[in-house]
């Protein structure tokens, strides 16, 4: 069974913001914007690291699932690889017993102007 999860404000885009499939959720690229406007968030890597992970927090939950426990793997998109070291400090804080049985990180050029964005994959 096939289910969209969909907090977008831009509807004209081609994608959704999560999509269900059997037990899996798969949650897009999240970023560190206001889910409810849409609008642009940036900030320092800290912050922006912040509230991409407080977003997909509120996708997982909107979903029904429980939290960063169903979290299965994660990739993490860097526009600068220098801050590495400062996103890693906060996504430490939330995945810190090594829950997350892989994590890829990349060094990309972001749309706008972010500096992060992390896409999920989760389990119930």
């Amino acid at each position: 069974m096939k289910r969209i999860i969909d907090l977008s404000t831009a509807k004209d885009l081609p994608f959704c913001t999560a999509i269900e499939i059997d037990d899996f959720l798969f949650i897009s690229g999240m970023t560190s914007k206001d889910l409810a406007t849409g609008r642009p968030l940036y900030g320092t890597i800290e912050e922006e690291t912040e509230r991409t992970i407080q977003n997909i927090k509120t996708v997982l939950e909107k979903a029904g699932y429980l939290g960063f426990d169903n979290i299965v793997k994660s990739t993490v998109y860097l526009a600068d690889m220098s801050d590495f070291g400062k996103m890693n400090t906060i996504y430490s804080k939330y995945f810190s017993d090594n829950a997350i049985a892989s994590r890829s990180t990349v060094g990309v050029s972001l749309v706008g102007e972010y500096r992060i964005e992390i896409e999920i994959i989760a389990h119930k």
